[in-house]
């Protein structure tokens, strides 16, 4: 059996919230090593606060969920040993529309079912991203690309989590497979991210 560990970051602080981030981690084996997976996920969030509007909020989660990557099924929780900190976020210009923000595509070099295992992450909602042309400014950008690239490197890994469903019955779907692709890539394109809904 093969564990899935997933760290969550919840969104507040905005009309449809609260809305979830959740990243998945492989072999988490130790204390240390769920600490730093809780920690960096923190990081992340509070490397791009200055783009979280004031008055919006993230926090990762201490409890770290483990699933068995092929059924999905929950087989435990563990706890980081510090709860993080939340993260506020401090931008309040001007540029800005609720419900938009950006998005990254993280890529594996895993092929699963016949198809690339990728996975997408949207950083939404954000303030002060947008260009007057619609797509994202520079600045931004970079700061997102670069705080990305640094979560899709550093030990421990993270990864997407493919799922194999079974549709024989409509009515209850259930998952029959899976497998865990480490994130190989992270690409921020030059576009908004636009979500009808945070709960994914």
């Amino acid at each position: 059996m093969t564990d899935v560990y997933t760290v969550t970051a919840i969104w507040n602080g905005f009309t449809g919230a609260p809305g979830y981030t959740r990243t998945r981690f492989q072999l988490l084996n130790t204390q240390a090593d769920i600490d730093t997976a809780v920690a960096k996920l923190r990081t992340y969030f509070s490397t791009i606060a200055a783009y979280i509007s004031t008055g919006h909020s993230v926090k990762v989660q201490q409890t770290v969920m483990i699933h068995d990557m092929a059924t999905g099924l929950l087989t435990g929780e563990v706890l980081a040993t510090t709860d993080p900190a939340v993260v506020n976020g401090t931008s309040s210009t001007a540029t800005w529309a609720a419900g938009v923000g950006a998005y990254v595509t993280w890529k594996t070099n895993m092929i699963f079912n016949g198809r690339r295992v990728q996975g997408r992450t949207f950083l939404v909602p954000l303030r002060g991203v947008q260009d007057t042309d619609g797509t994202l400014l520079n600045a931004a950008r970079t700061t997102l690309q670069t705080a990305s690239d640094t979560f899709a490197s550093q030990a421990p890994q993270p990864c997407i989590w493919a799922k194999q469903w079974d549709h024989t019955n409509p009515d209850k779907p259930h998952q029959v497979g899976g497998a865990l692709g480490p994130i190989s890539q992270a690409i921020v394109p030059d576009f908004t991210g636009i979500l009808r809904s945070r709960r994914n």
